[in-house]
Order: structure tokens, then sequence, then C-alpha cells
């Protein structure tokens, strides 16, 4: 994906997650954000809010699913239910993240944009 300055990466977080695929569509929204060194786009359904989480108030997923802690990097228990809190660099494994930057190489002559 291309922001007209950066090219961004994708993540199909949908896909990562063993969701249904769904085709794009003008109405969703993309999350931008960064995962280490790489700047990062993530499409999502819909968007409640945007909240400022105090380090102190994330659990640690280990304990709490299977291998919740590959894709999860937090868990902040709300009133209202739990909040999960992905780790973006996760994301991608190192091959992944390796084709990902020989794709956006070729495709614009160089290295990702940060």
């Amino acid at each position: 994906m291309c922001d007209g300055w950066h090219t961004l990466d994708f993540l199909d977080v949908r896909k990562r997650l063993t969701m249904p695929a769904k085709p794009l569509d003008q109405d969703e929204y993309l999350i931008v954000g960064r995962a280490g060194e790489r700047t990062v786009a993530m499409r999502v359904d819909r968007v409640t809010g945007i909240e400022e989480i105090a380090p102190t108030d994330l659990v640690d997923p280990a304990g709490m699913a299977p291998g919740a802690q590959t894709v999860v990097g937090g868990v902040v228990k709300r009133h209202d239910g739990l909040m999960l809190i992905h780790d973006l660099q996760s994301f991608l494994s190192r091959a992944e993240a390796a084709a990902l930057d020989e794709a956006v190489a070729a495709t614009t002559g160089g290295g990702q944009a940060a």
C-alpha cells in the first residue's frame, strides 16, 4: 500500500487470526502503526475509540490461551470485558519480513521507506 509518500506494509489480521477472508471495502478503516522499524497498515471492520493504556494495566497473555502470546502482546481487563493488545512486530515471521522487503525493493527500486 502506498500513502503518497511512503510504502506501508499491509498486515492481514483476519488471515493471521484464521478468520475468513473478506473483499476490500471502501467503508473499512486502516490503522497505521509501527512494528519495529516497519510502518504497517491493518484493515479493521470498525474503530470504536482510542484509549491510552498504562503499562501497569497490561496482563501477560502467556497463561490465557495456547499460542496467544504469539500475536497478543498483552491483555487489559476492562469493566466491559477484555481488550487484546496485538504485538504488530510478531505478525510477520522472519521469512515473511524478508519476502516483503524483497517485494517492496522490487517495486519501489529500494527498501521500505520510513
